[in-house]
């Protein structure tokens, strides 16, 4: 498939073994004209900032100087928000681990030093933790009062009867600090539909490992979980981030395996097309090799072939996946029957309803009876270009939103 030079170049400065690329780079670099604006604004879109920059500080003599500043002035913004991401994790889990609140931390600064030894590689844009359900109240007591965190989602004047509504529907909770605007996600499950991906959180625990983030110790999931997470959160949001790839290319090089024993894990929380596509997608992007388990499974599937053929594209149009296109890798991977269910979930009740005609508590039945009037003010609304984004700008995408 052909792509921009700028794209085959991003690949080469973030590939997941930088030393062995240098000659490569230098070699592209003497060979084609790069369009210096147009990778400025892949390696913005990708979110693959350090990474790119590091790369080329080894080969300035081919970089403008002006193009240089800018890359050094985004990787400084993004070190500063992983460090100050840094200093609100500690926090939180010096008060959950004195309250015996148990938690784990997915993506972001936490996976940055599991695959890169440095919470400043990877380019990160929010906290992500996993607790048990159980404990939201209480998490949430101690993330605004304690740590003065403001939650944003679902809106603080949200009723009781709306914020149970959303709990059921969706997976996490997200609240920003208001002095150093540090974002953070609160996940009880993996995604929007409960029954994939249902890693009990007891299990979670039990296998998690633990990693130093300035002499305080984290707890992130174990290698398999992580891959089943990471693969799933980037098929289901459609690839549209190189950065997600560049997570399990990284993963695919620094971590041992078992992947008997992952193809199994995978078959058992409903996900292996999800792990297969992102490995295929990794290793060919970054030219990996491919383990034979995987490679089988992928031909033994010969639907996926299309489905790879779309994520191989998607990830270079540097723009987000329509709906249609979301909702039709929403009913490939997920079982049909568990889809349907919450697809018809989702009919019912939209969270935007409560910001067009706000009701009290003791009035929420009429949420229900006024659902054909909502939907009409919304395809209205979109016609005009007005339609509000549910959840603060999220786009609906089934597993991740």
């Amino acid at each position: 498939m052909s792509q921009t030079p700028e794209f085959t170049l991003l690949l080469l400065l973030t590939h997941p073994e930088p030393e062995k690329q240098q000659n490569k780079i230098n070699q592209f670099l003497t060979k084609n004209t790069i369009n210096w604006t147009e990778l400025l604004k892949d390696i913005k879109w990708h979110r693959v900032t350090p990474q790119a920059y590091d790369s080329l500080c080894s080969h300035p003599e081919f970089v403008p100087e002006n193009i240089m500043e800018q890359l050094k002035k985004s990787c400084l913004q993004c070190k500063k928000r992983t460090l100050q991401q840094a200093v609100s994790l500690i926090k939180i889990a010096k008060l959950f681990d004195e309250n015996k609140i148990r938690f784990i931390t997915l993506k972001g600064l936490t996976l940055s030093q599991l695959l890169y030894s440095s919470i400043t590689v990877r380019e990160s844009h929010d906290i992500d933790i996993m607790i048990d359900f159980n404990d939201i109240e209480r998490v949430e007591k101690i993330l605004t009062d304690a740590l003065g965190f403001t939650r944003t989602i679902p809106e603080l004047s949200a009723t009781k009867k709306q914020v149970q509504c959303l709990n059921k529907r969706y997976k996490d909770r997200t609240y920003l600090h208001p002095d150093d605007n540090v974002l953070l996600e609160v996940h009880w499950r993996f995604n929007n539909i409960k029954q994939c991906l249902a890693i009990p959180f007891s299990s979670q625990c039990s296998d998690a490992s633990t990693i130093q983030v300035c002499n305080q110790s984290v707890p992130v999931l174990s290698n398999n979980y992580l891959w089943l997470y990471q693969s799933v959160h980037g098929s289901m949001s459609g690839w549209y981030r190189l950065h997600w790839i560049n997570d399990i290319a990284s993963m695919l090089v620094k971590n041992k395996t078992d992947w008997d024993a992952l193809l199994q894990a995978s078959n058992q929380y409903h996900c292996r097309r999800n792990l297969v596509e992102s490995i295929m997608l990794a290793a060919r992007l970054y030219q990996l090799p491919i383990p034979v388990q995987i490679q089988q499974a992928f031909q033994e599937d010969i639907k996926q072939v299309a489905q790879l053929k779309w994520a191989s594209h998607a990830i270079r149009e540097r723009k987000l996946p329509s709906m249609m296109a979301n909702f039709r890798r929403q009913l490939f991977f997920t079982p049909a029957k568990v889809f349907w269910l919450y697809f018809l979930e989702t009919l019912r009740m939209s969270p935007t309803d409560f910001q067009l005609f706000p009701l009290p508590d003791k009035l929420f039945f009429l949420y229900y009876w006024l659902r054909p009037v909502f939907r009409i003010i919304r395809a209205f609304k979109k016609t005009t270009g007005q339609t509000p984004s549910p959840l603060g700008g999220r786009r609906f995408q089934g597993w991740n939103r």
